[in-house]
């Protein structure tokens, strides 16, 4: 599965909630079903364009 179908499968399962499941917090501190949804969707691409990034570099990296 490439990275961007693997994000767009995150984004289909969003809609198995109803907006009141994905508001809910069940206590203090802890995260909602949407928050970490975005949170994975948003880390995901950016994620992505670091590896973009990277893939386009011809300097090599004597570190790795």
């Amino acid at each position: 599965m490439t990275e961007l179908k693997l994000i767009n499968t995150y984004k289909s399962e969003l809609q198995k909630y109803s907006l009141e499941q994905l508001r809910y917090i069940s206590e203090e501190g802890v995260w909602s079903i949407g928050q970490m949804y975005d949170h994975l969707i948003l880390v995901a691409h950016e994620y992505l364009d670091y590896m973009e990034t990277c893939a386009t570099l011809n300097d090599e990296q004597p570190l790795g």
